[in-house]
């Protein structure tokens, strides 16, 4: 699987195998997010988790891989 992000409010997961593009709308809760560049995938927990660091509020979104729905998020002092 493939994840494309970009300063945008949504991003895409491509499924390699099944040769499937899926545009995974704005994060539930962080709706006013407009900029998804920052994405990283984990390596921790069998890589079930990714992490966006949003540049503008200073928060950080960590998705479930499998879903893409927002587990958690932390909020920084100040912007990334």
């Amino acid at each position: 699987e493939a994840i494309l992000s970009g300063n945008r409010r949504h991003f895409y997961s491509y499924d390699l195998g099944a040769n499937k593009l899926v545009k995974q709308g704005a994060i539930l809760g962080h709706y006013d997010e407009r900029n998804l560049s920052k994405l990283e995938v984990s390596s921790m927990r069998n890589g079930k988790l990714m992490a966006v660091a949003c540049a503008d509020s200073g928060y950080i979104l960590v998705l479930g891989q499998e879903s893409k729905k927002l587990l958690f998020d932390l909020k920084m002092n100040g912007s990334c």
